[in-house]
């Protein structure tokens, strides 16, 4: 199934998995999400809200379309069993899975 980079706010970036519909780890910076995926990936994300870095590819009517954060994260399953949190819920949750939950507050 696909993954995708989704940007959740300014420099705060999670890779999102559509199986589990949650992020796979803690949220990381523009700086490592260019690291990890490449400038190219994480520009895509910037301008679209989401760029698919694994899997079959997704429509080109979804692949090109402009997402907000909160389009792309509706329904996730990244709560306790399975339950589905807000946007600053699931930031709040990646950013603590990372370690820089103080850091990146606000």
């Amino acid at each position: 199934m696909p993954r995708f980079i989704v940007k959740l706010a300014d420099d705060e970036y999670v890779e999102w998995s559509t199986v589990v519909d949650a992020p796979l780890a803690g949220s990381v910076t523009r700086a490592a999400a260019c690291h990890e995926w490449g400038e190219p990936s994480v520009a895509r994300a910037d301008r679209r809200g989401h760029s698919q870095v694994e899997g079959p590819r997704v429509s080109e009517a979804n692949r090109d379309r402009v997402w907000s954060p909160e389009e792309l994260i509706a329904g996730n399953r990244a709560g306790p069993g399975e339950s589905e949190l807000s946007l600053d819920e699931l930031r709040a949750a990646a950013r603590r899975a990372s370690g820089t939950e103080e850091a990146n507050d606000g």
